[in-house]
C-alpha cells in the first residue's frame, strides 16, 4: 500500500512538473513512478512525452517508453501515433513507423491529425 501511495505521489509530482515544463524534474518523478508501478501504461506515456520535450529530445529513450506503453495497452492511440512519428525519421524503421501510424489511425479514425 505504501508503494502505491509513493507511486501516485511521484506521478502527481511528475505531472505538475511537466505542466510547468520542468521536463528533467518531471522525468525524474515519472521514472520513480515507473520503477514502482511498471505495469502502468499512462506512466510510461507521460515519461515518453517528457523525454521528447527535453533539450535535446531523447528520442530513443522516448521510443523505448512508447514501446512499453503499446505492449501494456495495445489500444492506446496516442502512444501508437507518437511511436510512428518518432520512428518515421529513422532510417531502417520505416515499416515500424508505418505500422504504428496505421494502428493509431485504426484506433482513432476520426482524429483529423492522423
Amino acid at each position: 500500500r505504501a508503494r502505491t501511495l509513493v507511486a501516485a505521489q511521484a506521478l502527481a509530482l511528475g505531472a505538475a512538473a511537466a505542466k510547468d515544463k520542468s521536463w528533467a524534474t518531471a522525468e525524474t518523478h515519472l521514472e520513480m513512478a515507473a520503477s514502482i508501478r511498471p505495469q502502468e501504461a499512462p506512466v510510461w506515456l507521460h515519461l515518453a512525452m517528457c523525454r521528447l520535450q527535453s533539450k535535446p529530445p531523447r528520442t530513443e529513450a522516448a521510443i523505448s517508453a512508447l514501446q512499453r506503453v503499446v505492449t501494456l495497452d495495445a489500444e492506446e492511440p496516442q502512444a501508437w501515433a507518437l511511436l510512428g512519428s518518432c520512428t518515421s525519421g529513422i532510417p531502417g524503421r520505416e515499416k515500424e513507423a508505418a505500422y504504428a501510424l496505421g494502428r493509431a489511425c485504426a484506433l482513432n479514425p476520426t482524429d483529423a491529425v492522423l
